[in-house]
């Protein structure tokens, strides 16, 4: 047994050494890569491109990436329109030929299949046409009225060395290059270990030193305008800059479409000058009247419907002090005490009611009994029909053709739409093989329209004239609650009861203080349908108790589970085309 066990692990052994000397045995590189690139009359490139390349193990091939990317002389980024031609061995026997696009579209990747990839070299040939590599430079630019093929002729994407590298451009006939330029090593690098030699219209460039992995070679050869039969006039390439950047003036388009439409739908009928109103709007709930003023039925305009149903008997609140961990800490809470049971519950609007009956039935049985901490996480569910409810009847009043809630929410998702939409034809412009329109003008289009169309939603929601006239007349309610307590005002002041009834009013409006501030000296005894608390009563101490269980009420009744919780000059790697490659 002891033999066997020996054997097998020499074996195994044996087995990983040898799997390990594979391993570390298999490796590319890349004997000599020659690249041949024809210029023709009509301004488009045939690239033939030669590489020997020495397999170390067992491969299946390579992967030739080819780089789209291409700005034009005057910086506009372009998308190179390549067509793949044949791709053989040495022999002219066609190879298979998997292709992918990479890099959102941006690369197309060419998996070639090399039969025999294995401790061999072995010669592949590689032949494309693009048909807008040529840059054009004008009269005004530093270097005159010249076309230039700048091409990253290796690429820089390659993860196997390189021992030689040549690179032939052949010009049209009679066409005489005037400057050249070459750039080795990694991307971003000036240096120009490479030998040019000159002969006609013809220029070579010779590499005088290997490559390592992710460098390159790039070159550029420009020659005087006018023998390329595709050059763009100045104004078309200016008008193609352009056209890039229109989307910019979506936005614009988008501003003047929403301003006519709140010029025609969304504007209020225009304001007068209000004068003070020593009262509410007749027949108007604080809620609703908090809702008038700004379109929105918010916590503030909710939590003041609780404040009004127990001024007027409704409902009774507690004030209660809990201790814990046997009392070395405490906590206020607040326990609502519906007074009246249901068969009572008449006189209420819709709101009410549905208050009424949001607080009752957040229990598993109904219950008149409820504290505020046990309407977290519970009440929140409530809140839709109770807003739906206090819209409903604004419509219904006559202050609103449409709910503004739902005007505003339209605008919203029109804002998203757009946003959506734009952000859309971005990502479809990354992927086009012509890049006619600007990503990065149509993404800054996208921002900017969603934000115009978000704003107008703000202000959408309109009003009726009788709505505007009641807005009018709360906006003066609101006037007298807040200066009540200057001598102009103070003399309305009548009575301690008059302090209770106007409450809920001056917390939708946000006001409760200072008209609280005005009864210091008239409000002395404790309201019956507020209860608790310690130390001696002052009306202050209690507007501070009631702004204090407003915000409790308010952060308990809204919290729901999902709340909880958290040219010509450049450095190598540069050009067009270029890419790279790997082994498979």
């Amino acid at each position: 047994m002891t033999s066997r066990r020996a054997l097998i692990l020499i074996g195994a052994l044996a087995l990983a050494l040898g799997s390990n000397v594979g391993a570390q045995g298999r490796s590319l590189r890349i004997r000599n890569f020659d690249a041949l690139l024809t210029v023709y009359p009509d301004g488009a490139l045939d690239v033939t491109e030669q590489l020997t390349i020495r397999f170390n193990g067992q491969w299946n091939g390579i992967v030739r990436d080819l780089s789209l990317h291409h700005n034009t002389a005057q910086g506009r980024a372009t998308k190179l329109n390549v067509t793949i031609g044949y791709i053989t061995d040495a022999n002219g026997q066609r190879l298979h030929v998997d292709e992918e696009r990479k890099d959102n579209g941006w690369t197309r990747a060419l998996r070639i299949w090399i039969p025999g990839a294995r401790d061999a070299d072995k010669q592949i040939i590689i032949r494309y046409r693009v048909a807008n590599a040529i840059r054009f430079f004008y009269a005004n630019s530093a270097v005159g009225a010249l076309d230039e093929l700048y091409w990253n002729a290796t690429g820089n994407s390659w993860t196997m060395p390189m021992d030689s590298a040549h690179a032939r451009v052949v010009l049209p006939d009679g066409v005489v290059p005037t400057r050249v330029a070459v750039y080795t090593g990694p991307r971003g690098y000036v240096e120009s270990d490479a030998k040019i030699e000159r002969s006609g219209n013809i220029v070579d460039f010779s590499l005088l030193r290997g490559l390592g992995a992710y460098e390159g070679m790039t070159i550029g050869v420009g020659w005087p305008a006018g023998h390329i039969s595709s050059r763009p006039s100045r104004t078309q390439e200016q008008l193609a800059t352009v056209l890039q950047w229109t989307p910019l003036l979506i936005p614009l388009v988008v501003f003047f479409f929403a301003s006519r439409s709140w010029q025609k739908r969304g504007r209020d009928p225009e304001e007068g000058s209000y004068v003070v109103h020593y009262e509410p709007v007749d027949g108007a709930s604080p809620a609703e009247l908090g809702t008038l003023v700004d379109n929105s039925a918010d916590m503030d305009d909710i939590t003041a419907t609780l404040v009004d149903l127990a001024v007027r008997g409704f409902i009774r609140i507690e004030e209660v002090t809990e201790s814990h961990l046997f009392g070395l800490s405490k906590s206020t809470d607040y326990i609502l005490h519906i007074i009246r049971k249901r068969p009572e519950w008449t006189g209420l609007k819709p709101h009410e009611q549905r208050y009424l009956e949001g607080l009752s039935g957040v229990t598993l049985f109904d219950s008149y009994d409820v504290k505020v901490s046990e309407l977290q996480n519970k009440f929140y569910s409530k809140l839709p029909k109770i807003r739906d409810a206090i819209y409903d009847n604004l419509v219904a009043s006559g202050y609103y053709l449409q709910r503004p809630d739902q005007v505003k929410a339209k605008w919203i998702g029109l804002s998203a739409l757009t946003g959506v939409m734009l952000g859309g034809l971005a990502a479809l412009a990354v992927k086009m093989t012509f890049v006619m329109i600007s990503p990065i003008a149509l993404v800054i289009a996208a921002v900017l329209s969603t934000l115009v169309m978000f704003s107008f939603a703000q202000i959408m929601p309109a009003r009726t004239v009788a709505g505007a006239r009641a807005r009018e007349a709360a906006l003066g309610f609101k006037e007298f609650l807040e200066r009540v307590e200057t001598e102009r005002y103070r003399k309305m002041i009548t009575s301690p009861e008059l302090f209770e009834r106007f409450l809920p009013f001056a917390m939708a409006f946000g006001v409760e203080e200072k008209w609280a501030k005005a009864f210091e000296d008239i409000y002395r005894e404790p309201p019956t349908w507020y209860v608790g608390g310690t130390g001696p009563f002052n009306v202050s101490s209690f507007s501070h108790s009631i702004s204090t269980m407003s915000n409790a009420a308010s952060s308990s009744m809204s919290s729901s589970p999902s709340s909880s919780g958290s040219g010509g000059g450049g450095s190598s790697g540069g050009g067009s085309g270029g890419g790279g490659g790997s082994g498979f």
